[in-house]
């Protein structure tokens, strides 16, 4: 075994608490409006959350809600399934916890869950480090480290556990015990949680600690969390030994996404972007160390970086996704907001930190935070927009504007690349109740489920009307169809706004012209020849307006009856290794009067199952010209190339007016143009190549609205 996995094994660090530690509130529970809420949905979740019916579920990427325990059976993914030989035995912890963490963390383990049980007699411990979809179980005795290494079988899911582990329930916990009129409930709820949840998870040992996306999504979570509990508790239940313990914890979040930035030069993601805000997050939360200072000066200074980086002018995001976009988007929101409520005290220091510790100047700019210091006195003392702030404000503003514009009548919006359900904070539920007999007729994904529910609450991933009215809290006037998420964004900022121009839709005029160039037909390379027309009652044409957002590669054609997409751009500006992007060059998405006629096939799953990975990312299952035995782009062999790409396929928007539509892609030695005609009650598809191909569209044959999810 490696010496530092010899000493992380060896020593448990909890027993140091951070007593200096000071926990800084920045939310104003009574200020969050929860008036759009339904109390019937509510009362849902807090039941499901809350141990009030003796146990805990929750729906973990396409699971269906399952109980999360030591002891249930998992549903299984595809036959997939796998058991744990754990006994439990809550009458006799020291030994239960014997079968779960190195012997060095078994003492102060047994005092948390002592004191969760305190808190709470009949609280049920929650199972974090197992996939409760295949039922495996990650190894808690093993560092964050060895945790990929147990995976040789089909069907395991890392990200169950992960997504579990984010914590982004326990937001909704309070949220909701206020609502429902339960918030001693509540409170005792999240202590016993936490409790749990340090007992098992101590820093760096287990599969919790094994990815620092989602160790920043979790900090910036329980911070959130744990400002709206203190204010919900009356009665001193979250006393000052819970508090130290939890501000330790957060501290040791802090160095662990510092000491493993999902970073390498010149190339960053999604992933370190949200290691930032996390440690963003934890800065502004705590105070009382040099060392918080310090990630308070980097963490600031990384934030303006990745969100000029990883967004486009147009406000798209570099990652090729849709909803990549709105994670990361969440994510750049949620941060900003933070920046505008900013504490006296966090100001002071970042106006006079002129430098940083010693093993931290590698990733310090001391030029760039000079600009940022004049650019955040504007901010501030202004509420004036300049600089390098004033950029990523904008582009976080045209990113609302951005899934405004690809939002379909019916509220979800246009699936491009990958969709892997991820979140960084979770308010308002978008989704259905439904009977639950109903949820198994309409997934697939459900068959195996065990539960046997009345009732099924379906969460819409492709609802991002959250995230549109976050970000109004701080660029607009208008609440959106979201208030708690507006009212919640206000309050982190403490009601700032800075002055923004309003953002406009993409609305094309570059490729206008009156006359449609012939010479794209009479092209000699075109030899083969394919169309397809979908005829329609109702009017497609009135108020008919076209959106390009060239950088991300996307025509959007909206009018009253009509929504239209076409992937179309080249992807100069995307991630490295096109992890996230799908096969779907000139692939179109088609609704009509609110309904759905070509869906573009989502995601499924990623790692898993490889062989479903493939197959909702081909060619072969978007809307798009096929020519057999070839995809658009290549991709490498093994587990590598599950989110790597060869960047071949080039597409691009070649002509465009209130009739006609042209678009042109190229990969290899293969030549393809598309041509798509808008008439009032038709539209006609035709489909030009050098080679041999078949139209394909997809009507729903092969369709995944969130991960782990399939429709029948």
């Amino acid at each position: 075994m490696p010496a530092k996995n010899a000493r992380l094994l060896a020593v448990d660090p909890r027993y140091n608490f951070a007593t200096q530690l000071q926990f800084n509130s920045h939310l104003d529970l009574d200020a969050l409006d929860l008036s759009n809420l339904n109390q019937e949905v509510a009362i849902y979740h807090w039941n499901m959350y809350s141990n009030a019916n003796g146990q805990h579920y929750m729906d973990l990427l396409g699971s269906g809600w399952v109980n999360l325990d030591y002891q249930t059976q998992a549903p299984g993914v595809e036959g997939n399934k796998y058991s744990s030989d754990l006994k439990l035995d809550i009458s006799n912890l020291e030994s239960f916890l014997q079968q779960l963490l190195p012997p060095a963390y078994i003492p102060f383990s047994f005092q948390l869950l002592q004191s969760a049980f305190k808190t709470k007699p009949d609280y049920q411990l929650i199972d974090w480090c197992k996939d409760h979809k295949s039922g495996f179980r990650f190894d808690s005795c093993l560092p964050y480290n060895q945790q990929f290494s147990q995976i040789r079988g089909s069907g395991i899911d890392i990200k169950v556990p992960w997504e579990l582990g984010r914590m982004q329930h326990l937001l909704q916990l309070a949220i909701f015990g206020k609502l429902t009129g339960n918030q001693v409930k509540a409170v005792t709820e999240y202590k016993a949680q936490l409790l749990d949840f340090m007992a098992i998870n101590p820093c760096g040992i287990g599969v919790n600690w094994s990815c620092a996306m989602d160790i920043g999504i979790r900090a910036a979570n329980i911070c959130m969390a744990h400002d709206l509990f203190l204010q919900l508790d009356k009665t001193g239940i979250l006393n000052a030994e819970f508090s130290s313990l939890l501000h330790s914890y957060l501290l040791q979040h802090g160095q662990f996404i510092y000491n493993h930035f999902e970073y390498q030069e010149g190339l960053t993601s999604n992933h370190y972007l949200c290691n930032v805000v996390g440690l963003f997050f934890i800065t502004n939360f705590l105070s009382g160390t040099n060392e918080i200072n310090d990630w308070l000066v980097l963490s600031l200074q990384e934030l303006m970086q990745e969100g000029e980086r990883q967004f486009f002018s147009e406000g798209t995001n570099f990652e090729g996704s849709t909803s990549y976009h709105r994670l990361s988007a969440e994510a750049l929101a949620s941060a900003l907001s933070l920046l505008l409520g900013k504490k006296a005290e966090k100001m002071k220091i970042l106006f006079s930190q002129n430098s940083i510790s010693r093993d931290m100047e590698p990733l310090f700019d001391a030029a760039y935070f000079s600009l940022l210091k004049n650019d955040l006195h504007n901010l501030w003392n202004e509420q004036k927009l300049t600089g390098k702030i004033a950029i990523v404000f904008h582009r976080m503003q045209a990113a609302a504007q951005f899934t405004s514009d690809i939002t379909k009548p019916n509220g979800d919006i246009t699936q491009i690349g990958d969709n892997d359900s991820g979140r960084f904070i979770k308010l308002t539920p978008t989704g259905y109740l439904m009977e639950f007999s109903q949820a198994k007729a309409k997934y697939a994904n459900l068959v195996g489920n065990p539960v046997n529910q009345v009732q099924f609450w379906d969460e819409n991933y492709l609802n991002h009307q959250t995230f549109i009215s976050f970000t109004n809290g701080i660029t607009s006037k208008h609440t959106g169809q979201c208030p708690l998420e507006y009212s919640f964004s206000k309050s982190l900022a403490n009601g700032k706004k800075p002055v923004l121009k309003e953002t406009k839709s993409a609305v094309i005029d570059k490729y206008q012209s009156s006359t449609f160039d012939k010479r794209f037909l009479e092209h000699p390379v075109y030899s083969h020849h394919h169309e397809h027309q979908f005829k329609f009652e109702q009017d497609l044409i009135k108020d008919i307006q076209f959106m390009h957002y060239e950088a991300f590669g996307l025509l959007v054609v909206q009018s009253e009856n009509l929504f239209l997409s076409l992937v179309c751009g080249n992807g100069k500006g995307f991630h490295h290794s096109w992890g996230h992007v799908h096969c779907d060059k000139l692939s179109i998405e088609l609704q009509v009067n609110g309904k759905d006629v070509l869906v573009d096939p989502g995601t499924y799953i990623y790692t898993p199952l490889p062989e479903k990975r493939n197959t909702f990312r081909s060619v072969q299952n978007h809307n798009t010209m096929v020519v057999e035995g070839e995809e658009q782009n290549w991709w490498y062999e093994g587990k590598k190339g599950l989110f790597k790409m060869m960047r071949q396929a080039k597409a691009r928007l070649e002509y465009c007016d209130k009739n006609i539509i042209v678009a042109s892609a190229a990969f290899r030695d293969i030549k393809q143009l598309r041509i798509i005609e808008i008439k009032a009650h038709e539209i006609i598809v035709k489909d030009y190549c050098n080679m041999p191909f078949r139209q394909n569209w997809n009507m729903g044959q092969l369709w995944s609205n969130g991960y782990g999810k399939i429709i029948n």
